[in-house]
């Protein structure tokens, strides 16, 4: 059994362990290959690429995602082995909080290797989605001028520094400016959209903006201006997606200020 650097020449490889209903896993490890603060492992047995995992450094926090093992192989603590690796090499990078959302098959093997939950997100779908919506006249496109306000409320909602994922996507944001200030912000190419805002009027007016041919959300259950706002906009009952869990220094984020994730991999 091995465990080394994915390269470039693995992805033919990577794509049968591509899990049922999950966006193609090759995007997201060509993402992890191509930055620098990205470590994407595989572990091999017999010359045959049976499992995968990644952590994405954030300054002082981390991430783990996109822990995969191949049906032949589960059940025998492959997953337990990348997950304790990855973990072990984020200490030797002298990182004190490592956080991941876990699916209901991954929650036992974090909890083993000590992971506790803080959150539960949840996901609404809507049969039809927007086609249309009237936009607040409070909602502005980006300008320069506001890059680290928004940087900022980011760090304030997050409780992490977030910039190597902001930097690139923020020019495409669309922000909610009230009194001068700015209080929402929505990322359309950033993953799945990311929606945070500091109250509920800023976050669901970018909602209706954000949901316009977009039937499914994700966010966090602590949410319920968000979760309501949805419901009362046709979407179903909440159902649990994943758990957000969390190892070694907890971190102060407000997760009733997040409307939209990023995405299971970056939460």
């Amino acid at each position: 059994m091995i465990i080394a650097d994915i390269k470039q020449e693995d992805f033919e490889q990577i794509k049968l362990l591509q899990p049922k209903g999950w966006s193609d896993i090759r995007d997201s490890f060509q993402f992890y290959l191509d930055k620098d603060y990205c470590y994407p492992y595989k572990l091999i047995i017999n010359d045959q690429l049976i499992g995968l995992g990644a952590s994405i450094i954030l300054d002082n926090t981390a991430w783990l995602a996109h822990i995969i093992v191949d049906k032949s192989f589960r059940n025998q603590g492959i997953g337990y082995k990348i997950t304790k690796y990855l973990i072990d090499d984020l200490e030797k990078k002298s990182i004190q909080t490592i956080l991941l959302i876990a699916t209901a098959m991954g929650e036992p093997v974090y909890k083993k290797l000590g992971f506790n939950v803080i959150s539960n997100y949840v996901s609404l779908k809507k049969e039809n989605p927007w086609e249309k919506t009237t936009v607040s006249d409070n909602i502005i496109p980006y300008q320069h001028d506001f890059y680290k306000e928004v940087l900022n409320l980011d760090k304030e909602i997050s409780g992490e520094n977030r910039l190597c994922l902001l930097e690139g996507h923020i020019k495409n944001s669309m922000l909610y400016k009230e009194n001068g200030k700015i209080k929402g912000v929505y990322i359309p190419d950033l993953g799945e959209g990311l929606v945070i805002a500091e109250d509920p009027k800023a976050g669901t007016e970018l909602l209706k903006l954000k949901h316009v041919g977009i039937d499914k959300a994700i966010l966090p259950e602590e949410n319920k201006a968000g979760i309501n706002f949805l419901r009362e906009n046709g979407f179903s009952k909440p159902e649990i997606k994943g758990k957000k869990m969390i190892l070694g220094k907890r971190i102060y984020w407000k997760p009733e200020c997040y409307f939209s994730r990023i995405g299971g991999n970056f939460g």
